[in-house]
């Protein structure tokens, strides 16, 4: 179950990034998570079911036992090295359609964090998103 050993990693990158926007701020207050968005690709072998139920068993009882993990899947696409053509791979048949050519997978091989949705502790204030600057886990 590597979805576990995943949603560890991201964990650890959602609190780095936590604390770091928390100091940033002028007010000194704290913040909350809320939301963790993430895209995850076919070739991740990651199982949606799996990561959420992962993310919920680590962060029962922490400060982000409230936040949600939302989840995007990112279709697994590749570049022809013959004729350039881009394209989509279908049932993981890794050739070109056009001219049966050999490929480079360009996309849906990864487990990468979108967004983290975070608010001030104080349940009165407005949400903000922090973008993750493109960080994989």
């Amino acid at each position: 179950m590597h979805e576990h050993s995943m949603i560890r990693a991201l964990l650890e990158l959602v609190e780095q990034v936590r604390a770091e926007h928390q100091a940033a701020e002028a007010t000194g207050d704290s913040v909350e998570v809320f939301q963790v968005h993430v895209e995850v690709g076919p070739l991740t072998g990651a199982e949606p079911d799996l990561l959420q139920s992962a993310f919920r068993s680590l962060t029962q009882e922490t400060s982000m036992d409230q936040a949600t993990l939302r989840i995007s899947a990112v279709p697994l696409t590749a570049s022809c090295l013959e004729c350039g053509e881009n394209f989509e791979i279908v049932e993981f048949r890794f050739f070109c359609p056009h001219c049966q050519g050999h490929v480079r997978v360009t996309g849906g091989d990864s487990f990468q964090l979108v967004s983290i949705d975070v608010r001030p502790s104080a349940p009165q204030s407005r949400p903000s998103k922090l973008p993750s600057s493109d960080r994989e886990s």
